[in-house]
């Protein structure tokens, strides 16, 4: 017979998806700067090459995004 666990689990809510999505795209945007950095230092001509399409493609995904807003 398995015994039951006596730990009640916190309710997973919007506000902890939010607080949760937050932290880790903190932590993800500080290594985005580091590798932004580093590869400005080593290949300045091809990272500037590589920021303006990444700029692009973020300009598509808000376009999309503002859609979804709608």
């Amino acid at each position: 017979m398995k015994k039951k666990r006596k730990y009640s689990r916190r309710p997973i809510t919007d506000d902890l998806i939010i607080k949760t999505i937050t932290s880790i795209r903190t932590r993800n945007n500080k290594a985005w700067m580091n590798m932004l950095r580093l590869a400005y230092a080593s290949k300045p001509r091809q990272a500037a090459k590589i920021m303006n399409q990444i700029v692009e493609n973020d300009k598509a995904v808000t376009k999309w995004m503002e859609r979804l807003g709608r």
